[in-house]
């Protein structure tokens, strides 16, 4: 059914979906195709017929709150009681520029199914490797039960950590043994273990030992309550850096194939640089010792950035062939194959009047002033040049964009030009920077009688707050402006207002955590990294050698300043910072930086691919660019004499449009001061972004994006530029397309915990069905609280007019004041506008304390009476396990309150692990299950009895009637039921059994012998797909797979025979 999963999350009607296929396509399967074995309780083995396989494996989705474009690519593995690992891989539009240990796929892409908790800073920088560091798990913050404002579920239950946000885990530090423990609620175990597990390191290194046995736990084991266990292997070669190598289990392994990556990145863990060297390249999965299936990687280099793009994932069969890594042959399946938006270079000259400059200018200031991510500029200047001779008496007034108004007006003259500087700041959270005229100086004069000097003092400092060593930004992580000068300091969160250990001009973030560090260069002739440690000063401090042109930037990527200087005429060097050191880079020649002058040299990012670039002045008339990629520099340009701006230095790096990326803002013609007024553009979009996919099916997606900073009516500061989905085109075949719009307000910056807390509201503009004129919305409105981020607070749908058609609102019971937070919902109200008239229906919702509904109440039509309903169930838990969501009771009461006697409609009881209805279970395994008879209250009927082998497998069960079925498995895995006995054979009648015998490998069945002793064989190709079925009777049924991944031609051919010795019919499904 092609493109059916497209239309899942925002159609109005199911018949979108059948318009949207073109062709319904009653492809019948039988399950055995999927190669998904059903052995957790089969009730029988007999093949089911009544299951629609679509094509294709992927679904994509306009991601909750964040606008961005997710995909993901499932990865089969063979199944294993719901233990085995669930793989996909998984992209977002919101990843692109990702520089770290788990980007190793392709821009945008990460493998899904992994998990991994990590050690850092508070703001989720690099480790201090001491009592200030935080733990994270998959990216949230943990924190000590001791230091927890409440004791969450796991810390009632014996753990060690809690996630800041309430998850309902038990998470253990196991400190002897360098181990965590994460127990899931149905008491299963994960266990990670540091990286040192599968790495060597120098262990008479201090910082190596840390780094290897301190900084990251890789998920190492999951075992459930019966001890059935799947394991986790990596490879380590490099630490810190490791790649997932293998998963193994009882019946199934994964076994993961990297290869060498043209584009090299490294990123900061502390005191060691890790480096990603590789890429995934095959995906070999394995079942019963066996190939079972493949998945291909392909990839291609970007233009623009130079980073690996994965363009195709094909799944092979099992008979793949796999050399060095690399799948060469076998029968596959139609490939997913993705497209990019990777060259977008467009250069240009752009207008720029905001950058015009006069002979009069004493100083500029440079930066948004407005809030409309337009970079502009205030100044100094005065009513004549003071490079005019000696000027006296002149005034000097500092303006700000926009304005003509004369701010700061006082006398000045030519002596005191230096006396001038601008500082720029922003009030609170708000979204506008004012310019700080700011001057010092004493000017005097003759009185008329010429007896005495008049004197008058010009300051403005406040102090020495804003003189001329003041530094401005956030240095204690509130995200508002802090100020810090050597003689007064204004910190707006921090209670100590006198900060130590204040060197240097330099405002840099050296280990990623939000908080601004300082760099400095001393009489030692040494550069001083400082950090923050966000509270009273800057307490570490570590150095490398001065360099010649230094320049602060982020090179690789990973949201830490590093240092790039010139080692020489042609050399240049990358000094990556780590977090608590420098590490060099490979020095870089080219005969390229011969020309180019260090004291004109800039960085900024001008691609948009997240890493700084080198921008350097050639013979003070010409630009040059080198893009960073990876260890190196690339020289890219357009125009003659290998510069990319001919005859125009740079002066500054700014956003000059308000698009988002950064612009070159030059010099007048072959001049090194003043502006021109204009600015040259290299891109104006991001790259890298995903644009095409083609699925199976052959059935296309196309997506389109604009970028957000923020709304205009909005005065909160919002940081960060988003590239967010604009409009997802669906195209099911090449004769349809289906276009869903994306519109997007009131996003939000979370400074405390340095993340985007979403968008406030999206609006979705649907495909027009034929005879619209207009098309249908839906309005999303999303909860931003720290502990709701991203749940659905309201979803409206309207017609094309904008009428409602219905409305669905939750409610949620959240603490946002003490940790961990929680967040609950605890009612859903469904809107419907028949005819005009407005009916609610209303479910309320109570929780126990471990965020499960104890009591559910369908109130029904909020607007009458009698028609409530309550659910309510309870549990045993089991805390030393962890074993909390068995249900041990069940009840519903035709009120709107639980009651044991009232209104009782219906009642059941779960027993488990063969003990009483009140012990908690051990492995939580059902062994009985009653129900109330309709007698007295506690009157049961016993609807099934179980019990089970050491493996979890059912192997005998007993009904209402106190008939008995039984299994037999396999003695090799003891997962494949070989024996089905029907309640006659436990009566005393052997024949009736059924016997399968199996193709382990894929999961499905080879042959089938019922109760009479007759045989059903089954055939399958390279893929697992059925092909042939042979019955008893001497007929037959043939399946053929035409086309497939054609969404106008592929189909299935039938070839059968409908009777015994009949002509074979053939038709097309």
């Amino acid at each position: 059914m092609v493109g059916l999963t497209m239309f899942s999350k925002y159609s109005r009607d199911h018949h979108l979906a059948d318009q949207a296929s073109g062709r319904k396509l009653k492809v019948v399967f039988f399950t055995a195709l999927s190669t998904a074995m059903v052995l957790n309780s089969p009730a029988s083995v007999a093949l089911e017929n009544d299951t629609s396989v679509s094509p294709d494996k992927t679904y994509t989705q306009h991601t909750s709150s964040f606008g961005a474009l997710t995909q993901k690519v499932p990865i089969e593995v063979p199944q294993y009681h719901g233990l085995e690992p669930s793989l996909s891989l998984s992209y977002s539009s919101s990843r692109v520029n990702s520089y770290g240990s788990e980007d190793v796929i392709g821009a945008g892409w990460r493998l899904n199914g992994l998990s991994r908790i990590k050690r850092g800073s508070p703001g989720m920088g690099t480790p201090f490797f001491n009592e200030l560091d935080n733990y994270y798990m998959d990216g949230e913050r943990l924190l000590t039960c001791q230091k927890a404002d409440k004791q969450s579920a796991g810390c009632q239950a014996g753990a060690t950590h809690t996630s800041w946000v309430e998850n309902y885990l038990r998470i253990k530090r196991l400190q002897d043994q360098n181990l965590w423990q994460v127990t899931l609620k149905n008491g299963t175990v994960l266990e990670y273990a540091p990286v040192s597990t599968w790495g060597s390191y120098d262990q008479q290194n201090s910082e190596h030992s840390k780094q290897a046995t301190e900084y990251e736990w890789l998920l190492s084991k999951r075992t459930d309550t019966l001890g059935r266990t799947i394991t986790y292997s990596y490879a380590c070669q490099t630490l810190p850096q490791c790649y997932i190598s293998t998963i193994n289990y009882a019946n199934g392994s994964v076994r993961f194939h990297w290869a060498e990556r043209p584009d090299p990145n490294t990123y900061g863990t502390g005191y060691m640089l890790g480096r990603v060297d590789k890429r995934l390249a095959t995906i070999e999965v394995k079942s019963a010792t066996a190939v079972l299936r493949a998945y291909k990687l392909e990839h291609i280099v970007s233009t623009t950035s130079g980073r690996s793009l994965l363009s195709k994932v094909t799944e092979y069969g099992r008979n793949a062939v796999i050399t060095d890594g690399i799948v060469k042959s076998g029968s596959k399946l139609p490939s997913y194959q993705f497209t990019y938006k990777h060259d977008v270079f467009d250069q240009k000259k752009i207008s720029a009047p905001q950058f015009q400059t006069n002979e009069n200018y004493l100083a500029v200031s440079v930066s948004d002033f407005s809030g409309d991510r337009k970079q502009e500029t205030a100044y100094w200047t005065s009513s004549r040049n003071l490079n005019d001779g000696y000027v006296s008496g002149a005034r000097c007034y500092g303006r700000k964009p926009g304005t003509s108004q004369q701010l700061s007006l006082q006398y000045c003259d030519t002596k005191h030009q230096g006396s001038f500087w601008i500082h720029t700041i922003r009030d609170g959270l708000k979204k506008q920077r004012m310019p700080l005229f700011i001057s010092s100086y004493k000017r005097c004069y003759t009185s008329g009688s010429g007896e005495r000097d008049i004197c008058k003092t010009y300051n403005t400092t406040q102090q020495g707050l804003y003189d001329r060593t003041a530094r401005i930004a956030d240095f204690d992580g509130d995200g508002q402006d802090d100020v810090i000068s050597d003689e007064k300091q204004k910190l707006s969160r921090a209670v100590d207002q006198s900060w130590s250990n204040i060197k240097g001009s330099h405002i840099v973030d050296f280990n990623g955590d939000g908080r601004a560090d300082l760099g400095s260069t001393d009489e030692s002739k040494k550069i001083y990294a400082r950090l923050s440690n966000g509270s009273s000063g800057f307490f570490r401090t570590f150095s490398i050698p001065k360099k010649n042109g230094t320049l602060f930037g982020d090179y690789n990527g990973d949201g830490l300043t590093d240092l790039l200087y010139v080692k020489g005429g042609h050399d240049r060097q990358i000094y990556f910072s780590t977090g608590l050191k420098f590490i060099e880079g490979p020095v870089i020649h080219s005969s390229s930086f011969g020309d180019v002058q260090s004291s004109a040299s800039l960085v900024a990012d001008v691609n948009g691919d997240g890493r700084a670039d080198y921008i350097g002045n050639r013979k003070s008339d010409h630009t040059r660019l080198f893009l960073t990629r990876g260890d190196t520099l690339f020289h890219y340009y357009t125009e003659g004499h290998h510069d990319l701006i001919r005859n125009y230095p740079t002066a500054i790096m700014a956003d000059a449009d308000a698009d988002g990326f950064i612009d070159f803002i030059t010099h007048r013609k072959k001049s090194t001061f003043d502006f021109d007024g204009r600015a040259t553009k290299l891109v104006s979009e991001r790259p890298d972004m995903l644009v095409g996919v083609v699925l199976p099916s052959g059935g296309q997606l196309s997506a389109s994006y604009t970028t957000y900073g923020g709304d205009a009516e909005d005065e909160r500061w919002f940081p960060p530029v988003l590239t967010v989905l604009a409009a997802l085109t669906e195209k099911p075949n090449s004769s349809q397309a289906f276009t869903t719009h994306f519109a997007y307000s009131g996003g939000r910056w979370d400074f405390d915990n340095r993340r985007f807390a979403g968008f406030k509201k999206i609006i979705t503009t649907l495909p027009k069905l034929a005879g619209e004129t207009k098309a249908p919305t839906v309005e999303t409105t999303y909860r931003q609280d720290v502990s709701s981020v991203g749940k659905i607070a309201q979803r409206i749908w309207k017609d094309g007019n904008g009428t409602i058609l219905r409305k669905q609102v939750e409610e949620y019971s959240t603490d946002n004041s003490k940790l961990p937070y929680t967040s609950l919902n605890t009612a859903s109200l469904s809107y419907t506008y028949d005819e005009g008239v407005e009916r609610v229906q209303k479910t309320t919702r109570i929780f126990n304390s471990y965020g499960q509904a104890k009591y559910r109440t369908n109130h029904g039509d909020t607007a009458k009476s009698g028609d409530e309903r309550t659910y309510t169930r309870w549990s045993y838990p089991n805390k030393d396990k962890y074993i909390i969501n068995k249900w041990a009771v069940e009840a519903i009461n035709a009120r709107a309150e639980y009651d044991y006697v009232e209104d009782r409609v219906w009642r059941r009881w779960h027993y488990y692990d063969g003990q009483a209805i009140t012990t908690p279970p051990t492995k939580g395994l059902k062994t009985t299950l009653s129900q109330w008879d309709g007698g007295a209250k506690e009157d049961k009927r016993v609807l099934s009895r179980n019990s089970y082998d050491s493996h979890g497998n059912l192997l005998e069960q007993k009904n209402a009637l106190n008939e008995t079925i039984s299994y037999v498995y396999d003695p090799q895995y003891n997962l494949f039921p070989e024996q089905e006995r029907s309640p006659l054979f436990h009566a005393g009648d052997a024949r009736h059994v059924i016997s399968t015998s199996w193709d382990k490998t894929c999961g499905v069945p080879l042959t089938q012998t019922d109760v009479n002793g007759k045989v059903t064989q089954y055939q399958y190709d390279a893929l697992c797909r059925l092909v042939r079925t042979d019955y008893p009777d001497g007929g037959f049924e043939a399946l053929a797979y035409v086309n497939w991944g054609n969404p106008h031609t592929q189909h299935i051919v039938k070839t059968s025979t409908p009777a015994t010795g009949s002509t074979p019919v053939t038709s097309r499904e």
